[in-house]
C-alpha cells in the first residue's frame, strides 16, 4: 500500500473513531437524561399494578432537573430597595420592626416579612383577599371577560406605582404573572405569582380592587432577588411516581377495600418554594406536582424528595 493510500486511510479509521466515539457519548448522555424504553415498559407495567395509569409521554421526556437559587435576605438593605423608597415617597412613614418592615400613614398600611410574607390594606380594610377568595362567594373569570382585563390593568399600575416590578432587571430576577380573576359581582379577586427564569413560584398573592383601585393584598412576594444559581441532586418523575405507588398501596391496605381508586396520570408541573433558615439565607426549591383525573394531586420537594406542605 502507498504512502498516499495509507495517510486516507489513517484518516478515515481516524474519522471513524471519532463518530463511534461521539455516539458512545451521546448514547451515555441520552441515558442520564432520558429513560430507555424497556425501563418505561416496566415502570408502567408495575404502577398499573396499583392501578396507577401513567402514559409513557410522561417518562419519555427529557429529565427536567431545576438549579437552586440562594440569596440573603437583608432587612437593613430593604430599607433602601426601590419598593420601600417609592412608598415612603408616597407618603407612607417606614418602620423597621422585629420580623419585618411597616409602612403606615393615614390612608392604610404595607408590611413586608422578613420571610417574604406580605400585606396591604386601605384604612378600615381588615379582610384579607386571600380569605376572601377561599369562600363561594367569588367565581373565576374568563379569559375574555372584560372585567378581568381591567382588574389587571389596575393591579398592574398599582404595582408599578410602588416599583414592585423593579427586579425583573436583575440578573435572577422575577416576572410578574397574572393568573387568575375573580368576581364577587361588586369586588375583584387578582391572583398573580412571580416566577424565576420562566419557573412559577409555588406560593401566590391575592389582590382585591374595589371601586377601580386596590384595596388590599396578601400573599408571599420575594422582595429580593436571588444572588446564585446552584446545581442540585434532585429526585425525577420516575422516583415521585414511585413514591406514589407506595402511598397507593398503603391507602390500599389502611382502607380494606378489594380494590383500589384508578388513578390516571393528567399532569406534571414545577415551581419553586422559598425556604429560610436561621441565618437570613434563603432558598427557592424546585417542586414536583402531580395531577389525576379525578382532581386529586400531590406535591414534592425535588430535593429531599418527600411530600411538600
Amino acid at each position: 500500500m502507498s504512502w498516499k493510500k495509507l495517510k486516507t486511510f489513517a484518516i478515515v479509521m481516524l474519522v471513524l473513531m471519532d463518530a463511534v466515539f461521539l455516539f458512545l457519548i451521546l448514547q451515555r448522555h441520552d441515558r442520564a437524561t432520558h429513560y430507555d424504553d424497556a425501563l418505561i415498559d416496566s415502570a408502567t407495567a408495575i404502577f398499573r399494578e396499583s392501578e396507577l395509569y401513567v402514559d409513557r409521554a410522561f417518562l419519555s421526556k427529557k429529565h427536567v432537573s431545576l438549579p437552586v437559587y440562594t440569596g440573603t435576605s437583608d432587612p437593613d438593605a430593604m430599607l433602601f430597595s426601590p419598593i420601600v423608597s417609592a412608598i415612603e415617597k408616597a407618603g407612607y412613614e417606614v418602620k423597621d420592626e422585629p420580623g419585618g418592615i411597616y409602612c403606615k400613614n393615614a390612608v392604610g398600611e404595607f408590611y413586608f416579612g422578613d420571610d417574604f410574607g406580605f400585606y396591604y390594606a386601605e384604612k378600615g380594610r381588615y379582610d384579607r383577599p386571600s380569605d376572601l377568595l377561599a369562600t363561594e362567594r367569588y367565581i373565576r373569570l374568563t379569559e375574555d371577560n372584560a372585567y378581568r382585563q381591567s382588574s389587571m390593568r389596575i393591579v398592574n399600575t398599582f404595582l408599578e406605582k410602588y416599583a414592585f416590578l423593579s427586579a425583573e432587571t436583575a440578573r435572577y430576577g422575577y416576572e410578574v404573572a397574572y393568573t387568575d380573576v375573580y368576581s364577587s359581582g361588586v369586588n375583584y379577586i387578582v391572583t398573580l405569582s412571580q416566577s424565576i427564569e420562566g419557573v412559577p413560584v409555588h406560593e401566590r398573592i391575592c389582590v382585591m380592587v374595589s371601586g377601580g383601585r386596590v384595596v388590599s393584598a396578601d400573599g408571599i412576594f420575594a422582595t429580593f432577588v436571588p444572588t446564585k444559581r446552584e446545581k442540585a441532586e434532585t429526585v425525577d418523575i420516575m422516583n415521585i411516581l414511585f413514591t406514589e405507588k407506595a402511598h397507593l398501596d398503603a391507602v390500599y391496605r389502611a382502607g380494606g377495600s378489594f380494590s383500589y381508586t384508578p388513578m390516571v396520570l393528567t399532569e406534571v408541573s414545577y415551581s419553586y418554594a422559598v425556604y429560610f433558615d436561621t441565618n437570613g439565607e434563603f432558598y427557592f426549591v424546585p417542586l414536583c406536582e402531580v395531577r389525576y383525573a379525578n382532581g386529586e394531586s400531590r406535591t414534592y420537594n425535588c430535593v429531599s424528595g418527600k411530600l411538600y406542605s
